[in-house]
């Protein structure tokens, strides 16, 4: 399902969505929207924006799903097959949510979705902080794999032994 979101430029629309909102249209610059007195409605698309800003950037529930796709194309997968690559789309999805929390970070929050939406950031900053070393960790782990499959490959399964070493 991220993989669809990605490809049909949901991704884009949504942070292009809290921008939009934040800015009031953009007739001001985000980093003013919670200084000035926002539309009616729009404190609680912000505080529903974040809480679901908060699912995509958990790296623990990206990378664990049991809904993933094949890392290759099938007979099924036909010619149009992209590969899904979960680290990609976390370092991606991480970067662009620091970005927006930060554009509300120090503000003085809403009175009604203030105290929620306060929450809903500082969680997306946690997993933001721990991504950042699940993904270092997951690169690496990929890395390794990748140098033991090319030598797999070049010098036959009895390269196997040495790098079980």
């Amino acid at each position: 399902m991220l993989q669809k979101f990605l490809l049909s430029g949901g991704q884009n629309a949504f942070f292009d969505a809290f921008y939009w909102a934040l800015s009031i249209g953009y007739s001001i610059p985000p980093e003013d929207g919670l200084d000035a007195d926002l539309p009616e409605f729009t404190g609680e698309f912000l505080d529903s924006w974040l809480v679901l800003l908060e699912k995509m950037v958990n790296p623990k529930a990206v990378l664990e799903s049991p809904h993933t796709l094949p890392k290759i194309a099938t007979k099924t997968t036909g010619g149009n097959f992209k590969p899904f690559d979960p680290l990609k789309y976390l370092t991606r999805t991480h970067r662009l949510a620091f970005q927006a929390v930060m554009k509300i970070w120090g503000k003085k929050p809403l009175k009604t979705y203030g105290a929620r939406m306060s929450e809903s950031v500082l969680t997306i900053l946690c997993h933001i902080l721990k991504g950042e070393k699940i993904i270092a960790e997951q690169r690496e782990k990929a890395e390794i794999d990748q140098q033991r499959q090319s030598s797999i490959m070049s010098n036959g399964p009895s390269s196997l032994v040495s790098l079980s070493r």
